[in-house]
């Protein structure tokens, strides 16, 4: 049999075998050896990025695998002058899009996009939505995404079909759009198991993307669930990184969801798989979520000092745009240990912070925190009988838990709202009963609603 006859895995293999490399060794860090192991197989067609790598590993040209049958299985099939032209286009565009290199290969794909080949459309629009996401240019990718998940249905391609929901269900979630990503991930896992597509690295991505969607939704059982579907097809497909934002996720899951021991474990086993892979940003932001874990647990020392090296991590990192959620949970350990004046200090550096780098959730979490506050503050001169100042506590304590409430209202962060709504029902209950038992009641549909 000539090397022209052969697949693409049987090609791999054997040049794999000739050069004495294992398939750790052609795995290396990019891949995991149960990866190469399918394909070549044939049991998973890589995407033209993973072959290239795999090609430049084995001293061939990727032209070498690509046969007229093996464009057709990774959705580059071409006809003779054009197409050839079509496939440079599309293979140097993919090529500089893993490159980070996204401008020029967004002007290849424009190029590719002239060309007017129809059986392309799909694939060219799916990776412009791919460098309008990394350039976070959020709109143009649903766009792009939205082109090319029709163009798949018209093709039946229905592997292509399941990534870009997952894809789009990615970009609802950088929007803050949880509710409506949840339609897309599910839709992406139908296809894999209605098409018994055995595509486990997209399986893996989807449960992770499910379990982290859940979370943020305060469905906290759902998550759970997703997070350990997400378990086994991660020790045998996933990477470091992939496995340490797995544990992560786990631990602020555990978190929510009250087991304190657990979000410690998998938060510290988290910390550990980042620092081996040098992610000094997750190391950062598992410090300010350790941080969190010991502020509940009330061992404010150690929460103290994560927390701190958190904000130092982040200072050394240059990301100023994360540290207001460190400055905030640094505000709530003051909080605990009932440093009331200090912890609205933090509050207010945070809010600074927030105006120069938005992020509405962790601006409704500030003034929730305010309400605290002001609440405690109220209680304390409500007890000392000074009513005037009182009233004027319970006054801001009341307007900053309406703005943290207008802020999850517009993220729709029925968990966070259930908490503030339970706050101000006790604001009011020494006060106005009936108002107190509208708050109370509005707070218990928000639980009922994510439980």
């Amino acid at each position: 049999m000539t090397a022209k006859n052969l697949s693409i895995g049987e090609k791999i293999r054997y040049l794999r075998k000739n050069l004495s490399l294992t398939q750790s060794d052609l795995a290396g860090n990019q891949f995991t050896s149960s990866y190469i192991s399918l394909i070549e197989k044939g049991r998973v067609n890589p995407s033209l990025k993973a072959l290239n790598t795999i090609a430049t590993k084995l001293n061939k040209p990727i032209n070498y695998f690509l046969t007229d049958q093996e464009e057709n299985n990774i959705g580059l099939s071409f006809n003779h002058q054009q197409n050839k032209q079509l496939k440079a286009l599309i293979y140097l565009g993919e090529s500089l899009i893993t490159k980070n290199n996204l401008e020029l290969a967004q002007n290849y794909f424009q190029k590719a996009k002239a060309l007017r080949q129809e059986k392309k459309k799909g694939i060219i629009d799916k990776n412009l939505g791919l460098i309008s996401f990394k350039q976070k240019k959020y709109n143009s990718a649903f766009k792009y995404f939205n082109n090319a998940l029709e163009y798949f249905k018209v093709e039946k391609n229905y592997q292509e079909l399941a990534w870009t929901y997952n894809a789009l269900g990615v970009v609802m979630q950088r929007t803050r759009q949880h509710s409506n990503c949840l339609d897309y991930y599910l839709s992406a896992l139908n296809i894999l198991e209605e098409k018994k597509i055995d595509d486990l690295n997209l399986k893996l991505k989807i449960f992770f993307n499910l379990g982290d969607t859940y979370s943020r939704l305060g469905q906290l059982k759902n998550a759970d669930k997703y997070l350990k579907m997400a378990l086994p097809l991660i020790d045998a497909y996933g990477n470091l990184n992939q496995i340490s934002k797995l544990y992560m996720s786990l631990g602020i899951n555990y978190y929510e969801m009250g087991d304190l021991d657990q979000a410690l474990k998998y938060s510290h086993m988290s910390m550990e798989l980042s620092k081996t892979v040098e992610n000094m940003e997750l190391v950062a932001g598992l410090k300010t979520n350790l941080g969190m874990v010991y502020t509940q647990l009330g061992r404010y020392s150690e929460a103290e000092s994560f927390l701190e090296e958190s904000l130092k991590l982040k200072d050394n990192l240059k990301i100023e745009e994360k540290k207001s959620a460190t400055i905030i949970e640094i505000a709530r350990l003051n909080f605990y240990r009932n440093r009331l004046d200090c912890s609205l200090e933090y509050c207010n550096q945070g809010l600074k912070l927030l105006k120069k780098y938005p992020d509405p959730l962790e601006k409704g979490k500030a003034y929730h925190l305010i309400g605290l506050i002001k609440q405690q503050m109220y209680r304390q001169l409500t007890e000392k009988n000074i009513t005037k100042k009182a009233e004027e506590y319970f006054s801001a304590a009341n307007e900053a838990f309406q703005q943290a409430i207008d802020l999850f209202k517009s993220l729709d962060e029925k968990r966070y709202l259930a908490d503030v709504y339970a706050r101000i029902a006790d604001l009011y209950s020494k006060i106005d009963t009936s108002k107190a038992n509208q708050y109370y009641k509005k707070s218990v549909d928000f639980f009922q609603e994510i439980n």
